[in-house]
C-alpha cells in the first residue's frame, strides 16, 4: 500500500520517525549522459572515472530518497521488490 502511495503521492511520511520530520519520495528515473558525468557533485572522481571508461553514462532506475525536511540532508535508499504503476499498468521493479 504504501508504495502504491510513492507511485500515485510521488511521496509519504510519518509522524513516528523519531520526529525527525522525514519523507520519502520516489525518485523519477532518468539517464544522465557523459556531458554531465564529470560535473556530478554527487560522485566521487574515482566513480567518473569508472563510468567513463565503462558505458559512459548512468540510467538511475527506481530509487527512493529519504529527505529530512529541517536539515535538508538527503539519503539515497532502497531497490524494492516489483510494484505496479497505476499510471501505465505495468509491473517495475524498484
Amino acid at each position: 500500500m504504501l508504495l502504491m502511495s510513492l507511485n500515485e503521492e510521488g511521496s509519504l511520511g510519518r509522524r513516528g520517525w523519531n520526529g525527525k520530520n522525514i519523507v520519502v519520495f520516489k525518485q523519477v528515473p532518468s539517464h544522465v549522459d557523459s556531458n554531465i558525468i564529470p560535473e556530478m557533485q554527487s560522485l566521487p572522481d574515482k566513480a567518473k572515472d569508472i563510468i567513463m571508461d565503462g558505458s559512459g553514462f548512468v540510467d538511475y532506475t527506481s530509487q527512493c530518497l529519504i529527505y529530512n525536511k529541517d536539515s535538508g540532508r538527503a539519503d539515497s535508499w532502497c531497490r524494492l521488490s516489483a510494484t505496479y504503476s497505476p499510471m501505465t499498468g505495468k509491473k517495475y521493479d524498484m
